[in-house]
């Protein structure tokens, strides 16, 4: 029986393959299978050289796009579940015709965090018509996000070359950390806009935040492991006795305990180390 194919969907699909080999000229690439495509079509990890081997570092999604589709649309929970990815998203056009690549990063679309009515957006893959600190624009039942410059866009041949892995690596490495470092915070209303050009550094120029009093108990969890992780300076350091800091983690401690938390610190060091004068009226 003869089978058919759309002429879309194999150009969707030659796209992609290009898209691919563009991530692997820097990164390890673990591509999405088509009957399990939920929105994510690779999983990328970014390959660190040195000494003639290559390292494995932080992860992130990509959606690979043809050039022909500069607008991607998502409503109802498909909003929900773009805010909530565990990893940093980005977005890979793809121009057959003149053979060029760009990658974009998705960073604007935090903007949505503090308006939870919106039911439709359209990220439009090009920079706002009115200027870098406003890239949304409401139309009748949408609301259009427009996206900016290609954190990365390069000619296909270019992106082959011996040159173009180091330069990518260093400044995707850049973006794809400090991305990563504002997924926890994004979780409790917090994140941080960043503006940039192509091949430059993001310039993160504004932070926004969302009251949660309601959320205490969740805030406390999430920022748990990391004020654990910190305490552990403070008790293992050898230069001396740290009185504000060690008394601020014995006051934190009395914080968590209010709430039937428990914050694995280590007391007995962190207490021999206070030498307060009004340590009583403190702890």
């Amino acid at each position: 029986m003869t089978q058919r194919l759309g002429k879309n969907l194999r150009s969707g699909h030659i796209a992609e393959d290009i898209g691919v080999l563009f991530l692997r000229s820097f990164c390890s690439v673990a591509k999405i299978r088509q009957e399990d495509d939920y929105g994510i079509d690779a999983v990328a990890t970014l390959l660190r050289p040195e000494k003639g081997l290559l390292y494995a570092e932080n992860s992130f999604f990509v959606q690979i796009k043809s050039s022909r589709i500069n607008k991607i649309e998502y409503s109802g929970d498909e909003i929900e579940w773009i805010l909530n990815q565990d990893l940093p998203f980005f977005i890979c056009s793809v121009d057959k015709v003149n053979q060029t690549i760009a990658l974009y990063t998705t960073n604007p679309i935090y903007n949505l965090l503090v308006d939870k009515d919106v039911k439709k957006i359209e990220i439009v893959l090009s920079e706002s018509p009115k200027n870098e600190h406003n890239r949304f624009e409401k139309r009748d039942d949408r609301t259009l996000i427009f996206i900016g410059p290609p954190v990365i866009f390069t000619k296909e041949s270019d992106s082959r070359t011996d040159e173009f892995s180091p330069q990518a690596y260093k400044l995707m490495s850049e973006w794809v950390t400090k991305e990563f470092n504002l997924m926890t915070l994004r979780r409790l209303g917090i994140t941080k806009f960043a503006k940039w050009t192509t091949w430059d550094s993001p310039d993160y120029y504004g932070t926004m935040k969302i009251g949660s009093h309601d959320n205490i108990i969740r805030d406390l969890e999430a920022i748990k492991p990391l004020l654990e992780y910190l305490s552990m300076h403070i008790s293992f350091s050898d230069f001396g006795n740290k009185y504000e800091e060690s008394l601020a983690f014995l006051i934190l401690k009395k914080w968590f305990d209010r709430y039937d938390l428990d914050l694995d610190i280590n007391e007995r060091e962190l207490k021999r180390k206070v030498k307060w004068p009004k340590q009583k009226d403190y702890l």
